[in-house]
Formats: structure tokens, sequence, C-alpha cells
């Protein structure tokens, strides 16, 4: 198995307008979680909010998956879009198992099987932020978010990640995890 990396997956001006959904929906609905550090909003608040383009960029990225992982019943789990603040990071961890002493077992999330993170702005000179990068310290893969790029992985060990600090700015992102449970599937209005 390996990383997905798609530049180009989402254009400009799509990316542009989910940040600005973001940046509405979190002042007008009270499910939206904000943190000193951090703004986490489900995709189902922005499409509750008449924002119906997230579920055509859900199901593209659904089949981007589905066809380079070469699975066939992958289904979402999961969409949140997030806001990462100066001085926020995600630590080293996988997706659906966590480490206890050196031993490993299933997390919360068992059943995620694929993740996915869709950039909606760019960190670096040029860029809207700083710091952020994605790591695979394991595999010593680092990926500089793009706006546009979408990169997805499965949600084992195997690819334990990390989020470095954000250092100045704001990142956009949407994450989406997958599953091949149907019991797990995400409820869509």
């Amino acid at each position: 198995m390996q990383i997905m990396v798609r530049p180009g997956f989402a254009t400009a001006a799509e990316c542009a307008s989910l940040v600005d959904e973001i940046r509405k929906v979190k002042t007008l609905d009270s499910t939206v979680r904000i943190t000193q550090l951090r703004t986490e909003m489900s995709a189902i608040s922005l499409k509750e909010h008449g924002y119906d383009a997230i579920e055509a960029i859900r199901l593209r990225v659904l089949a981007e998956l589905g066809q380079f992982f070469a699975v066939d019943d992958l289904r979402l789990e999961c969409t949140i879009l997030s806001e990462m603040h100066p001085g926020d990071f995600h630590p080293t961890h996988a997706d659906n198992e966590r480490r206890v002493g050196t031993a490993w077992e299933p997390n919360h999330t068992p059943f995620r099987s694929h993740a996915a993170i869709l950039y909606l702005n760019s960190s670096g000179m040029g860029g809207d932020y700083m710091g952020g990068t994605l790591r695979f310290p394991a595999r010593a893969v680092e990926v500089i978010p793009a706006s546009g790029t979408l990169v997805a992985f499965p949600c084992s060990r195997d690819f334990e990640h990390e989020v470095g600090v954000v250092s100045g700015g704001h990142r956009y992102t949407v994450a989406i995890w997958c599953t091949t449970h149907p019991d797990h599937e995400e409820p869509w209005p």
C-alpha cells in the first residue's frame, strides 16, 4: 500500500468557496466545535446551511479512493472541515489503532479503513499559513499542504502520521474517513 497525493484534485474556486463557508458557518451553527487552537465542523453542518457543493466533493473523494486503493465497497464514514490556528498540531497517531506501551490495539474508530485530506489553502512562502506539514515519520514522507491537493492513505499503524505545528495563519482542510462497514456509513441528509 502507498500514500496517494493528487495535486489539483479541487479547483481554486472550490477551495476558496469552502474556506468562505467554514468562516461563515462557524458563526451560525451551535454544533461547531471551537477551541483556542482549532475550529471543527461536520460537513453536514455546511449542507444544512445551504452549501450543497460539499456533497459532490465527498463523492469525488470516495470514487478516487475506491479506484486508487482498489476497494469496491468503500463508504464515507465521517467528513470534518477544520481550521487550525497558530500553535495547533496533531501528534503522531494512526486513525484506527493506538499505541499502548509497545503494543497496538483498536482505538475508538477501528472500523475506519482509509483517510483523505483535501487541502483548501497552502503552506509556506506565498501561502496563507506557515507549518502544518503532514508527515509519515516511519516512511520518511512529508507532504507540504497545497490548495486543491488531495492526500489519502490507509488508517492502520503502517501509516502513522502527524501534522506539524501551524506557526502562522490558518490551515483549512476537509478530512474524510472511509469504511467498508455499512453500519458505520456517515448519515447524510
